[in-house]
């Protein structure tokens, strides 16, 4: 009810912890992080993306915005996060002998 709210334009803004965020698949033209903390904890690059990714999604959009509400004290860490290093990425499909490969190959025939 909600999701269709909102992708007809009835709703136009919606509000969420970092969880919701995270495995929504709705597209916005602005994603606004309150802090840079899930919980107690700083938050990770992959996280960082995966929520601000809901903006300006392609074939949607043509442009999207983020923005991340800082206090002073994290201006260092999050300049870090968005500076540093990645967080590696694995895919689950080449694991255990290629059974996940197999399985989505086997499923798609």
């Amino acid at each position: 009810l909600i999701e269709d709210a909102y992708s007809e334009g009835t709703l136009v803004m919606l509000t969420c912890t970092s969880t919701l965020a995270a495995g929504v698949n709705l597209p916005a033209k602005r994603v606004i992080l309150r802090s840079p903390y899930i919980g107690t904890s700083f938050i990770k690059y992959s996280q960082y993306k995966q929520i601000t990714g809901r903006a300006g999604r392609a074939g949607i959009d043509t442009s999207g915005e983020s923005i991340l509400i800082i206090k002073a004290q994290d201006k260092a860490k999050v300049k870090d996060l968005l500076a540093g290093p990645k967080d590696l990425c694995h895919s689950s499909l080449a694991y255990d002998g290629m059974k996940g490969i197999k399985s989505f190959l086997l499923s798609s025939i």
